[in-house]
């Protein structure tokens, strides 16, 4: 048996209230994928888009094993963010289980009221850490980061190409906020009608059954 590797876990594209959120897991040797930083970690949201897509190239040439979960508009407005996320890493490390002969830790990114607990018994014998801010101190975590913003960065880039520019998709964005004004209320399917964004923009009419929830941007 060859070395132990590490997993990493992060996502990308929770936030927006336009377009899918990826989470993706990265399994490989320390050392490669730290020698792919050189020695320095940095959060995805820090590098520039030319330096994110190399690395995350890179990384998916050399990594072991990465594995996605895509989940699209209609599935995050019907669940709790953190609940979808934590069902995720489930599926993500019940792969790795079965895939890599060996995985020595895996890292995460915090995902609140998440229990690690169960996910041990996953990975018997592994170490589960979770940890809030995990991509800027775990080489492994940051390259999960890399993949997932590499991955969602693309899919805003093709749905730009069927929807027009809607900037980034995030609330704050004033390119998002007026294409959304000029799309009114007949959504396309790539809007998160759960979002408090549409409500804030006027548009909450006929979308109540998200808000009586209290469901927000940040839940």
């Amino acid at each position: 048996m060859g070395r132990c590797l590490l997993l990493g876990i992060d996502e990308a594209g929770r936030g927006p209230v336009i377009g899918d959120m990826f989470q993706v897991g990265v399994a490989a040797d320390q050392d490669i994928i730290e020698s792919l930083f050189g020695g320095r970690v940095r959060d995805s949201k820090r590098l520039s888009p030319r330096r994110r897509d190399k690395l995350a190239r890179a990384i998916l040439e050399r990594a072991e094993l990465v594995v996605t979960n895509r989940f699209p508009p209609r599935i995050i407005d019907s669940w709790n963010l953190n609940k979808l996320l934590g069902w995720g890493l489930t599926k993500i490390i019940a792969v790795a289980a079965v895939t890599v002969p060996c995985v020595d830790a895996v890292f995460i990114d915090e995902i609140k009221g998440v229990n690690t607990a169960p996910l041990k018994q996953l990975l018997p014998g592994s170490r589960i850490v979770m940890e809030a801010g995990a991509d800027s101190r775990y080489a492994i975590v940051a390259a999960a980061s890399i993949v997932a913003k590499f991955l969602r960065e693309q899919h805003v880039a093709a749905l730009h190409t069927v929807y027009g520019d809607f900037g980034s998709g995030y609330p704050s964005d004033p390119r998002t906020r007026s294409w959304l004004l000029g799309v009114g209320r007949d959504l396309p399917p790539i809007v998160r009608r759960s979002w408090k964004t549409l409500r804030r923009l006027g548009m909450g009419e006929g979308l109540t059954k998200f808000f009586k929830s209290g469901r927000s941007d940040e839940s």
